[in-house]
């Protein structure tokens, strides 16, 4: 996979298995959120998740599209890595995408 590196080459992040496990379990999560908040499952939620739950994973997904202002994210200064080129073109796009749709399934109010 393509991973943030520095312009040198080297990477920035040196996930492990844990660290990748836990980034898994979470979009799985978030998944299983989304099929419960469309009635694709029917599982009762803990108020304070079912009220809160869509802000903030729209706001984590918002945050993670703009960036760190270097590396990541539509604002990065360095672009010209393959990760820059590729979360330019994709990534910080799909997390935009992910944001406004979930915002909208949160207007909604499903």
């Amino acid at each position: 996979g393509v991973m943030p590196t520095f312009q040198n080459g080297e990477r920035l992040l040196k996930p492990g298995f844990i660290g990748s496990f836990i980034v898994a379990i979470g979009l799985a999560i978030i998944g299983l959120f989304y099929m419960i908040k469309i009635d694709l499952f029917h599982f009762l939620l803990p108020a304070w998740i079912a009220h809160y739950g869509l802000p903030l994973i729209a706001f984590v997904f918002l945050i993670r599209a703009i960036g760190d202002f270097k590396y990541v994210g539509f604002f990065k200064k360095i672009k010209s890595t393959p990760f820059g080129m590729m979360d330019t073109s994709f990534y910080s796009p799909f997390c935009l995408i992910v944001a406004a749709l979930t915002t909208i399934l949160q207007l909604m109010n499903i």
